[in-house]
């Protein structure tokens, strides 16, 4: 599992590929439970982790998103997404994206820089459906929904992750079953 961690405070986003390197080297530190994003309640630092995983091998993509959401943490979600879905150019399948919203305290409101952030993602030609849940908050909610239909994605928002799962399966008949339990969570 690949898991970004972006630290605005120490400008550490300020270009996709230091974040990328900045996380593997910290990967391979002892200090996973600082890269989890799994803290001491004392300390307020400003992360904002970015779980990206397989859900369903080579089918379901799995994101997490959660804390202050940034453009350029939109940006490395998306890289990655990106980059999973060109290592299977050449399979006879579309791969889908289950997004877990639930975590997400702030989104940018800039439109035009959510777009730019997403459009490889959304327009790939191996993205499949892309469904959202835990999407309470209502600016997050209307900003999914736009990008949807920004960029003509096939584009669903559910109330949890079993109902994704299901809505995937009932839309893509060829998806083997998968285990109930969910991977990011």
């Amino acid at each position: 599992m690949q898991r970004i961690v972006s630290n605005p405070a120490n400008n550490v986003n300020s270009r996709i590929t230091d974040n990328i390197i900045l996380t593997e080297a910290l990967i391979h530190q002892p200090h996973e439970s600082f890269i989890l994003g799994i803290l001491d309640a004392k300390e307020k630092l400003p992360l904002m982790p970015v779980e990206t995983d397989w859900l369903l091998q080579n089918r379901i993509i799995g994101i997490r998103l959660y804390g202050d959401v940034t453009v350029a943490d939109i940006q490395i979600s998306n890289q990655t997404v990106t980059q999973m879905l060109d290592q299977l150019q050449q399979a006879d399948h579309l791969i889908h994206v289950i997004h877990d919203a639930g975590g997400v305290t702030s989104i940018p409101r800039r439109v035009g820089e959510i777009v730019k952030a997403t459009r490889s993602g959304f327009t790939h030609p191996k993205i499949g459906w892309t469904v959202a849940y835990n999407m309470e908050n209502q600016l997050i909610r209307f900003m999914g929904d736009m990008l949807g239909r920004i960029f003509r994605a096939r584009f669903r928002i559910v109330q949890s992750y079993a109902e994704a799962m299901a809505f995937l399966h009932e839309m893509d008949g060829t998806l083997p079953d998968a285990d109930s339990e969910h991977v990011l969570s």
